[in-house]
This record gives C-alpha cells, structure tokens and sequence, in this order.
C-alpha cells in the first residue's frame, strides 16, 4: 500500500494546502531578491502590475506572519522577529511606487526583509552571479500564478 493510500482525504488536502503555500512563499521570495538586486530587475522583460508585487508581498507577510522559517539561513543569528516590520515598510514604499524605475529605498527594504528571513549571499546583494536562465523565466508572473481565495 503507498503512502498517498493510508492517508485519509482531510490530511491529503492538508498537505495539497501546505506545498501550495510554501510554492506561493517561494515564489514572494524570488520577487524580493529581484528587488533586491537592481541589475537583475533591470534584466526583467516586462515588469508585473504594482498590485502584483504588492500581493507577492501580503503572501510573505502571512508567511512571516506564522513565525515559521522554511528556508536554509546563511548566516547566525537570524533576525526573524523583525521580518513583519520590514516586510510592512516594503509594502508601504511598493504602494508608493510609480515610475518604472527601481527606487533604491526600494532595494534597501528588500534587502532588510531578505535578511531578516537569514537570507544573504556570500559575496553580497551586489556581487550574486546572474542566472544562467533569463530572470523572467525565474520568476512567478500574475498571467501563471494561481488565484488565491
């Protein structure tokens, strides 16, 4: 008998919720080091809609909500309890935003969140080695993202 099989229906839904949710997390995450990085948001092809952005931002903030870190820290100590409060300042400046151009306050506060969530490349924001994919095709995009609830 599999795995799937001993499981009832409500613990499979579960677990379908929970993948859905950290796929949706990760995906918030990927905007967040692009905004990050201004030469690799400068590389989009397009740039999403502010409220897409804004709501990339409202699933890391539940995420960071629950208190729960499922990502690998790179560094110690890890500043999670300061993760709402940055996340929330970035919210305000991406509501805010209304050029094309990627505003250094921006990139900053994306930072703070990304480190905050014990996220910080070795050789710095500045110095992460490009892809070897495209950036747009690294990213989740509101045309391809599930609707939510």
């Amino acid at each position: 008998m599999s795995f799937s099989a001993m499981l009832d229906e409500t613990t499979k839904n579960t677990i379908r919720t929970a993948v859905a949710s950290m796929a949706e997390v990760a995906g918030a995450i990927g905007w967040l080091q692009v905004l990050a990085v201004p030469r690799l948001f400068a590389r989009l092809e397009r740039l999403p809609p502010r409220s897409f952005l804004v709501r990339q931002i409202d699933v890391f903030l539940a995420y960071a909500r629950t208190g729960a870190c499922d990502t690998e820290p790179t560094f110690e100590p890890v500043p999670l309890g300061e993760r709402v409060e940055r996340t929330l300042r970035l919210r305000a400046l991406l509501e805010g935003w209304t050029s094309h151009d990627l505003p250094g306050e921006i990139t900053e506060a994306a930072r703070a969140v990304l480190y905050a969530e014990g996220l910080l490349p070795p050789e710095g924001w500045d110095g992460l080695p490009d892809p070897e994919q495209p950036v747009h095709e690294l990213l989740v995009w509101p045309d391809i993202v599930p609707e939510g609830p």
